[in-house]
């Protein structure tokens, strides 16, 4: 059965579930808290958030938007992403995804199919399996 946070569930996959929203969010607090001299307020109207058009990328990037507001307005809802001064998420593949874009990576990686037998295996692999057993 599904428990909608596991790798491979079909009702889940591409999406970003409530779990991953709020560890976006957490840690947009937690990186304002270390950086201040780099995600403090007074720096938000020079703050770009890229994305690739990848929903659950798209909802990541949101989310972590979303947690860098919360975390300098504590007690207020966040707006929607259009409304915070950080401006609209970016949504920029040709930089975010640049191994759909180059040829050398399509011909030598994707098109060669012994080029992912280790992420396969470990895919498959008993750590993986753990991990999936323990969640």
């Amino acid at each position: 059965m599904c428990q909608h946070a596991r790798v491979g569930c079909p009702s889940v996959d591409g999406q970003l579930v409530e779990r991953g929203r709020q560890d976006m969010r957490r840690l947009a607090g937690r990186l304002a808290r270390l950086f201040p001299a780099l995600l403090g307020r007074r720096h938000a109207g020079r703050l770009r958030a890229l994305s690739s058009s990848k929903p659950r990328c798209v909802d990541s990037g949101i989310a972590f938007l979303q947690g860098l507001w919360q975390h300098h307005h504590p007690g207020e809802p966040a707006p929607g992403p259009a409304d915070m001064e950080y401006g609209p998420l970016e949504i920029n593949d040709k930089l975010m995804r640049f191994f759909d874009h180059c040829e050398k990576f399509l011909t030598e990686v994707e098109g060669n199919a012994t080029a992912l037998h280790h992420v396969e295996a470990f895919k498959t692999g008993p750590e993986m399996q753990n991990i999936l057993n323990d969640s």
